[in-house]
């Protein structure tokens, strides 16, 4: 008895083997896959190493198992006979197929057996038996997520972080390395990470690549909008980049930050002067203030809009909008951006401590822009607990022009109303909850019609959402820091934790945790949807859920539970798992 011929059958994962002999049973093998493995592949697959902070080519040598013969299909009229897929080739020779503990991928070379006695019944032990490799699968691509909301504003340094596991990870390492790089148009500037690290931004340890980027080192970059690009580095198989047409192209970089694709770039506002986005104040006072907007009521610093004669503040949101829209301010053309007149990019609008309702009736003019960088509605910096104290109440009557607004550190009141038409928002630091007698109203928080195919619309980080009856539903990119007990729609879900109906206090429905919106175009069939280290306890429905079933996800450390709750496995994110081939997988 002896092994004839080795081959990797095209799914990758079947090594069919001829040998001399005559048929037999499950009974015949004995290959210890859990003990001493008596079918071993040795195999090598090009990837990449770290070496002096960077991480080079190389070929990541691999030891692959036969765990189980696979069983032929079922026969429908013996549904519980299990028969081994051995075929008789005649002149005494037959084929057997053995399940392996992972996929020989079609670039694996060198692919080499060795086999110890009894593997088989009769079988003697075997070595440098040479296997043909059929396998027409390709290494998994680096699976990754930013970590941060895109299009803030710097006049310094600045913090990237990327989410990346793999399918091959080398110890407690998911890949090899990864390459950042920031470019204004003319000037780049890299940076290498090559293990993972703690982002602490949001106060929630994050572990992820991540590194800090000054950019007016060396040569100086320019202000304006920044893109950051990633290059992850497996052990084993091909870069994955945010920038595959390898050009760090600058023409629609004032909305690819908000992609939907992981391959997106990151993008940053940099105002080194803080005359670029960061000139422009508002302080509403809902008591004092008026509603005839002025460009007066726009200062070019947070004192300066606070020493705003009460009488001459504005009244509200909508008319402190409108204010900066009268200020006629021109964004200046950089970084291969073009000039933007009738600009509020950056303007703030403090919420002075108080109840603040909707916009306001004043009309903005049509024309106003945010074309690079949102406007941000925030609680009193000077308060001493702004999230509290600084409320803002949803309006039927609010409106605002504008393309992207991101909200922070204030208590938005909800129900019945929303917050407006804008495109792309952000949510920082903010208590949502339902207005006293609306906390079982389902009305959405924004009345915006979703941005194109391709990109995302809502960021939601360090906040807490519940005691409304209306899920996160837009399209969420980042979902991070968060308390919440209704749905969350998106994409990356890390840190965060689902509340309980008796914690909310009212019972409310659509006890789903994380939904995928139905995007089978948008995002194929690339296992690039992150949930990480969330507290899922208290779930009452799903976990996760899917509208359309486009791929797959990677979950980290999920814990959860409640009715209905399907716990995860807690796992690190860069633990080698071998799982077993199944006999009867076909």
């Amino acid at each position: 008895m002896a092994i004839i011929a080795a081959s990797i059958e095209a799914n990758g994962w079947v090594l069919r083997l001829t040998i001399t002999g005559s048929l037999g049973s499950f009974a015949s093998y004995a290959l210890t896959p859990d003990a001493t493995p008596k079918v071993v592949l040795a195999s090598s697959h090009p990837g990449f190493v770290p070496s002096a902070g960077q991480a080079i080519s190389a070929n990541l040598a691999r030891t692959l198992f036969a765990t189980i013969p696979v069983r032929k299909p079922v026969n429908l009229l013996s549904p519980t006979v299990k028969v081994v897929d051995e075929t008789d080739l005649g002149g005494g020779q037959i084929r057997v197929r053995l399940a392996l503990t992972e996929h020989v991928y079609a670039t694996d070379t060198g692919l080499g057996l060795t086999v110890l006695a009894g593997w088989r019944s009769g079988e003697p032990a075997a070595s440098n038996i040479t296997v043909t490799n059929g396998s027409t699968i390709v290494a998994p691509i680096p699976i990754m997520r930013w970590a941060l909301v895109p299009y803030d504003v710097t006049s310094g340094s600045f913090r990237l972080s990327l989410i990346v596991v793999s399918h091959h990870p080398v110890g407690f390492q998911p890949v090899a390395g990864v390459r950042f790089s920031v470019t204004d148009g003319t000037t780049v500037k890299t940076q290498w990470v090559t293990a993972l690290a703690t982002d602490n931004s949001l106060g929630d340890n994050l572990r992820c690549y991540t590194t800090i980027i000054d950019p007016a080192t060396a040569t100086a970059l320019t202000g304006g909008l920044l893109r950051c690009d990633a290059q992850v580095y497996p052990w084993l198989g091909a870069v994955r980049t945010t920038d595959p047409a390898g050009t760090r192209s600058m023409s629609n970089i004032r909305l690819d930050g908000y992609g939907t694709p992981a391959q997106s770039p990151f993008v940053i506002g940099y105002d080194p002067a803080g005359t670029r986005y960061g000139a422009m104040w508002a302080y509403v006072d809902p008591v004092n203030g008026s509603t005839t907007a002025s460009a007066a009521m726009i200062a070019t610093s947070q004192a300066g809009a606070i020493a705003v004669a009460a009488a001459s503040r504005p009244r509200d949101v909508g008319t402190a909008v409108q204010a900066g829209y009268l200020s006629n301010r021109t964004l200046a053309a950089a970084n291969g951006q073009a000039a933007q007149t009738r600009s509020v990019d950056g303007l703030k609008i403090m919420l002075a401590p108080g109840t603040h309702i909707g916009c306001g009736p004043t009309a903005i003019t049509s024309g106003i822009a945010t074309a690079e960088i949102p406007v941000f509605v925030i609680g009193d910096p000077t308060s001493a607990d702004p999230r509290n104290t600084s409320i803002w109440q949803a309006s039927s009557t609010t409106t605002q022009r504008l393309t992207r607004l991101r909200i922070a550190n204030l208590t938005l009141e909800v129900g019945g109303a929303g917050y407006g038409n804008a495109n792309y928002i952000g949510i920082d630091n903010v208590t949502i909850r339902g207005r006293a007698g609306q906390e079982t109203n389902s009305t959405g928080y924004f009345t915006n019609t979703l941005p194109a195919a391709g990109y995302w619309s809502l960021s939601v980080t360090r906040s807490r959402q519940w005691r409304h009856a209306a899920g996160l539903n837009l399209r969420i990119g980042l979902f991070r820091g968060n308390e919440h007990s209704q749905t969350a729609q998106g994409l990356c879900f890390v840190r965060n934790r689902f509340i309980s109906t008796s914690e909310d206090g009212f019972s409310v429905s659509n006890r789903n945790c994380h939904t995928v919106w139905a995007l089978t175009t948008e995002l194929g069939a690339v296992e690039d949807l992150v949930t990480g280290w969330n507290d899922m306890r208290s779930v009452g429905g799903r976990a996760i859920s899917y509208a359309v079933r486009w791929g797959s996800r990677h979950q980290l450390c999920d814990r959860a539970g409640g009715a209905g709750g399907h716990p995860q496995p807690e796992r690190a994110p860069a633990r080698r798992h071998r799982q077993y081939r199944r006999a009867d997988r076909q």
